[in-house]
C-alpha cells in the first residue's frame, strides 16, 4: 500500500471507528473561503471553522472533510497564542476570533482523547499542489 493510499485508509478507519460526520453547516464569519461545520464525533458535536480555500466541501469526500476539520485543530495544537494563529490562518484578529479560539482548546482535548493522535494524514505540500491523497480525494 502507497502512501496515498494509506493515509486515506487512515482517514476512512477514523470515520467508522470514531462514528465521524461533517456536516457543512454556512460559510464562516470570518473569510469567504473559510466554512463553518459540524464535527460529529462519537456522541459530540463541535461547531469548527475551516479553511475551504479549494472549495473541497463542494466534493461528495467525508475522508476529505475530515482532513479539513484536523487540519484546522492542528493549526490551532501548533500556535503559540492567539495572534499566532490569526496570523497563520489568516483571520483577523478581532473579538469574534478571539471568542472562537478560545473554543477549540476544550474541542481540541476531546477530540484527541477520542483519537489520541492529532494527524490530518496529508502534508501540506500535498494539500496545497493537490498531489498524492489530497489528488485521489478529490477525484475520486
Amino acid at each position: 500500500m502507497d502512501l496515498s493510499s494509506n493515509a486515506i485508509a487512515s482517514l476512512e478507519y477514523l470515520i467508522k471507528h470514531h462514528k465521524i460526520r461533517i456536516e457543512n453547516v454556512d460559510q464562516s464569519v470570518f473569510a469567504n473561503h473559510w466554512r463553518l461545520v459540524n464535527f460529529y464525533i462519537e456522541d459530540d458535536v463541535f461547531a469548527i471553522q475551516v479553511d475551504d480555500e479549494y472549495d473541497d466541501f463542494k466534493i461528495e469526500s467525508p475522508a476529505l472533510h475530515l482532513c479539513l476539520v484536523l487540519r484546522s485543530l492542528e493549526e490551532y495544537k501548533d500556535a503559540t497564542d492567539f495572534l499566532d494563529w490569526s496570523k497563520k490562518t489568516g483571520i483577523e484578529a478581532n473579538n469574534n476570533a478571539l471568542e472562537y479560539f478560545r473554543t477549540l482548546a476544550p474541542i481540541l482535548v476531546d477530540t484527541e482523547k477520542i483519537i489520541e493522535e492529532l494527524d490530518s494524514k496529508i502534508s501540506d505540500i500535498e494539500f496545497t499542489t493537490n498531489a498524492g491523497a489530497a489528488y485521489e480525494l478529490r477525484n475520486k
